[in-house]
């Protein structure tokens, strides 16, 4: 069975090269993409069978961390990576705690972050989580 994402980002541009990457780094998968945070819970709630929902922080239809509690909520079965351009501390540090309750380390991505290691993690996060 392939692995099912879903990207969810206002950029088509973006949404394209992630679906390369993450098809190059995983191998054969599923990739399914929303525009908004509205198509994202339409898609979600058509099918929610996702091993990972990439979410941008800032799309159309997005409240911040708020919105991303508010999809835990709703489909918690999900593992979610939050994605966003914003340099501002105080939304990385609402994207973090937002996550915190569920966060385990055996489903987080590498603490040591690099421009390489980058390219791998939805390899390394798939790994973690079929084994």
């Amino acid at each position: 069975m392939s692995q099912q994402f879903v990207i969810a980002d206002d950029h088509a541009l973006f949404r394209a090269g992630l679906r390369l990457l993450l098809t190059d780094a995983c191998g054969p998968a599923e990739v399914r993409e929303a525009g908004s945070l509205p198509e994202l819970k339409a898609l979600l709630q058509a099918d929610s069978a996702v091993d990972l929902a990439i979410v941008d922080l800032a799309m159309p239809g997005m409240n911040g961390a708020a919105s991303i509690r508010e999809l835990r909520r709703s489909y918690s079965q999900l593992s979610y990576v939050v994605m966003s351009g914003s340099e501002q501390r105080q939304d990385v540090l609402d994207a973090l705690a937002s996550a915190l309750p569920a966060t385990s380390p055996s489903r987080s991505i590498p603490r040591r972050w690099s421009p390489r290691s980058s390219r791998c993690w939805p390899a390394a996060f798939m790994r973690r989580r079929c084994c």
